[in-house]
């Protein structure tokens, strides 16, 4: 589980994380916090 506040600074990290230790499966996923709607996550697509 990675948190960030920055959705940009996020997108960098988990690319970079990812490049690093190549992992065979990997699914990352974001959420839009402070929004009165129900949780939903939405999947990222590098």
């Amino acid at each position: 589980i990675f948190i960030c506040d920055d959705y940009s600074k996020g997108l960098k990290v988990i690319e970079s994380l990812s490049n690093e230790f190549k992992p065979e499966k990997s699914e990352f996923f974001y959420i839009e916090r402070g929004k009165e709607s129900h949780i939903k996550y939405k999947p990222i697509q590098f």
